[in-house]
């Protein structure tokens, strides 16, 4: 039985490949309502095929669910499409953002509110650029024109269009400025305290969002270690 406490919950899941590659090996964990959670691992670890499985890409990368469950508000979601799981409230921020790069950032903003609802929001546009106040500015300027920080802020505000209850984000700081990602971080903060939105972070390390994460979980061969504070796996490492 999934606790109340739990939106998302994985449980012995096993991903394969069709060239015989087994990824994932048995891996569980579960995400607290309005946690903020980290998934570390090292490149090939099957971070990114996590979250395809969770988000309902993984067909999409040519991986197949052998095993397990997947449930999200007490719901299976395994066997969903992707358009269903963003209707269930999960929206999977990509490596590498994916913008329309010839729209502007204000339409692409738009389609976010499309994921879900079916129909554009205006309060919702404001309440991103109160977020992200440095959008405003650039709301006419294409996507192309767009620094990667500004990308980065672009896709978050997208996935809020859509009203989320979670948001998985795969490598959300890389390549771009600690600066930029110190902003980006704490208003990831800002929005999961005033939203209630959970977030599920996916690294190969340790990063700045530490220091607002609440659980860390460790995936290393198809498996993943159980949970823990993220200040314990800071010091253990030395961090």
């Amino acid at each position: 039985m999934v606790s109340s406490d739990h939106i998302l919950s994985v449980d012995n899941l096993h991903v394969s490949y069709p060239d015989n590659r087994d990824v994932l090996k048995g891996a569980s964990f579960s995400i607290e309502r309005g946690h903020l959670a980290s998934l570390i691992g090292t490149n090939g670890a099957g971070k990114t095929t996590l979250l395809n499985a969770v988000s309902g890409m993984l067909a999409y990368d040519g991986g197949i669910i052998t095993d397990g469950d997947i449930e999200f508000r007490g719901r299976k979601i395994h066997n969903l499409t992707p358009l269903e799981i963003i209707g269930e409230g999960i929206i999977h921020i990509l490596e590498g953002r994916r913008e329309f790069s010839s729209l502007t950032i204000e339409e692409n903003l738009m389609l976010g509110a499309y994921a879900r609802h079916g129909r554009p929001e205006k309060t919702g546009v404001e309440m991103v650029y109160d977020y992200f106040p440095a959008l405003m500015p650039r709301k006419k300027t294409p996507a192309a024109e767009c620094g990667i920080g500004e990308l980065q802020m672009l896709a978050m505000g997208r996935a809020l269009m859509a009203q989320p209850e979670l948001i998985l984000l795969d490598e959300p700081f890389q390549r771009i400025s600690p600066v930029l990602a110190e902003d980006f971080f704490a208003s990831i903060g800002r929005i999961n305290r005033e939203k209630g939105i959970a977030f599920l972070f996916v690294e190969r390390t340790p990063s700045m969002s530490f220091q607002i994460t609440d659980d860390v979980f460790s995936l290393v061969n198809g498996k993943i270690f159980q949970p823990d504070k993220a200040e314990t796996v800071l010091s253990d490492m030395g961090v």
